[in-house]
């Protein structure tokens, strides 16, 4: 790899003039490169021996630390590199990260924002993420456009180190599909030009391309904790078909000693927690267990590591659930997606084969009950007479356009009001403002606090309808309304971000609740707000439907997520001559 033979050459160019900087900079930078994290840290710290006023062996140093985990000892190097440099964009960056994670949404924005007007070839599309996050929409959206004008002029996509495409997808203003394809293509290619190539016992032994009497399915997340992502896949789990399926889960994130953490453990064959490997070893790991078929749930989500996949370590590697959209990288051959979200005539935005499943591509858990006490809604805040209209999205799909048309239509519906997630108090105070100024009062604005899923479930049922943001959909918190029984109202997109909602009611037959543009959406919500018979007789519809599907069907998408992969480790075969 050509990282590899240029680390040789700093290395041989530190022993000849161990003065120059840049020869213990740029050797460390090539361990990074090919994931070699051990052999740079000496380089690191010898550096900083010689070069104690040097600013980027701090930041390299926080990177690692980054990368391994411990944000505590990378903030302190991020925050030494910025006192020694205090115009030094990157550290400044990659701590706007720490704290979002932190949950210190209106520092990281103030700090992301700070460091992108010092170096714009950072990500502005990160940066007006977190700006969305605090709902400072006028910032986000004048980021979020230089971002797409960086993209359409084929400049660098941003590639501060911490970032994924994720957030070029969430913008605040609507973006296609093709221009997200291309974003998410320029940040992959830099990411997989130099990986490395794994033992990999399919290559050697022809006997394991055979086909097995049970097939052997890769699960590699990091969310197996109380986490969205295992609240929707754990039954699947549990209901594969242990005669022609081995299920091994390897996780690289928390545990949180959750029931559904333990739940999820006992759900597979066998459970490996992968987080104290490199990509390199984790790899090296799955390719030894001999799994046919890897599945990334993971994508370009907090805490990803796509490293391990662009390793190869299984012949057939496919995106699923974790990410809306394409990776990028050539070494995922299928996305797991339906004819709503993914139509075959959206290919060419997916560099994986796109493969549709019956239904809904969303799985979800027939387990899932909500808390046997429901709270009346004076013990959530809500006026006993109120028309509740109710979005429990993160701020980050919050966009000021849809805003306005929540505001325009508790205008029009007098007794209405609008209960959403409790955010930071500088967040409720900025949306309260915001309303008064489309001349709504502020206490029509209702936030509910945080309390555990079964809670959520309990109360989301006071609910008259769920109004869906838009460009970027609810997801899991437009499934759980649904379980609920309570109208999803979407505006749906030609991106797989803002198709989700859509689907999940094509699935349920109930796309009379799917608008194709605002003024449809505006009008759709007044119709059925200005209706009560209207509104009751969708809700009866939405139970009916409910009955009769399989949307909250685990061992009933278990069947069909195994008949595609029946089918495709078998065109794998055929491929081979087997």
């Amino acid at each position: 790899a050509k990282f590899e033979e240029a680390s040789t050459v700093f290395r041989k160019a530190i022993f000849l003039d161990p003065r120059r900087a840049d020869n213990y900079l740029n050797a460390g930078i090539c361990y990074e490169r090919v994931r070699r994290s051990e052999l740079a840290w000496p380089i690191y710290l010898k550096a900083v021996e010689k070069f104690p006023r040097d600013a980027r062996f701090y930041y390299r140093i926080g990177r690692l630390h980054f990368n391994s985990g411990n944000r505590a000892l990378a903030k302190e190097a991020f925050q030494k590199s910025m006192e020694l440099k205090p115009d030094y964009a990157e550290p400044q960056f990659e701590l706007a990260s720490i704290f979002d994670e932190e949950g210190q949404a209106e520092k990281a924005a103030e700090f992301c924002l700070s460091a992108v007007d010092l170096n714009p070839e950072l990500s502005e599309a990160h940066a007006s993420n977190l700006l969305q996050q605090v709902c400072r929409w006028d910032e986000a959206e004048d980021l979020a456009h230089k971002a797409v004008q960086r993209v359409v002029e084929s400049q660098t996509a941003g590639v501060g180190e911490s970032v994924f495409p994720f957030a070029f997808i969430c913008l605040p203003i609507e973006t296609s599909p093709a221009l997200q394809a291309q974003y998410t293509m320029q940040w992959a290619h830099l990411l997989g030009a130099e990986s490395r190539t794994i033992t990999h016992h399919f290559d050697s032994n022809p006997v394991l391309r055979q086909s097995p009497r049970r097939l052997r399915i890769g699960y590699l997340s990091s969310d197996f904790f109380e986490h969205a992502t295992a609240c929707l896949i754990t039954e699947m789990l549990e209901k594969h078909n242990r005669n022609d399926f081995d299920i091994i889960a390897y996780s690289i994130g928390p545990d949180d000693n959750s029931v559904l953490r333990q739940r999820l453990i006992r759900a597979v064959d066998r459970f490996y927690e992968l987080c104290d490997l490199n990509d390199t070893q984790a790899a090296q790991h799955i390719a030894d267990d001999e799994v046919h078929i890897l599945v990334d749930l993971k994508g370009y989500t907090r805490h990803a590591r796509p490293e391990i996949s662009i390793q190869r370590p299984a012949p057939i590697q496919i995106n699923y659930l974790g990410y809306p959209g394409t990776m990028g990288l050539g070494c995922f051959d299928y996305l797991i997606a339906d004819d709503y979200i993914a139509p075959l005539d959206h290919q060419p935005f997916y560099r994986e084969k796109i493969l549709h499943v019956p239904g809904c591509y969303q799985v979800n858990d027939s387990t899932i009950r909500a808390d046997l006490c429901k709270p009346s809604r004076m013990e959530c805040g809500l006026p006993n007479d109120a028309l509740v209209c109710c979005s429990f999205n993160g701020t980050y799909k919050l966009t000021r356009s849809m805003f306005q048309i929540w505001m325009r239509i508790l205008k029009a519906n007098d007794s209405a009001v609008l209960w959403m997630l409790d955010g930071k108090s500088s967040v409720s105070d900025r949306l309260r403002v915001a309303a008064s100024e489309q001349g709504i009062a502020p206490e029509r604005l209702v936030f509910a606090g945080r309390v555990s899923h079964a809670k959520h479930l309990a109360r989301l049922s006071l609910a008259d309808i769920f109004l869906d943001s838009f460009p970027v959909n609810a997801h899991t918190t437009a499934s759980d309304a649904l379980r609920m029984g309570v109208p999803v109202l979407t505006l749906t997109g030609k991106s797989f971000v803002s198709r989700v909602a859509g689907s999940l009611l094509n699935h349920l037959g109930m796309n009379e609740l799917i608008a194709n543009n605002f003024e449809e959406y505006e009008s759709t919500a007044n119709a059925l707000l200005q209706s009560p018979q209207d509104l009751q007789t969708t809700k009866r519809k939405l139970l009916t439907r409910l009955s009769s599907t399989d949307l909250f069907d685990g061992e009933a998408f278990a069947r069909k997520i195994e008949k595609l992969y029946r089918e495709i480790w078998e065109y794998y075969q055929r491929q081979r001559g087997h």
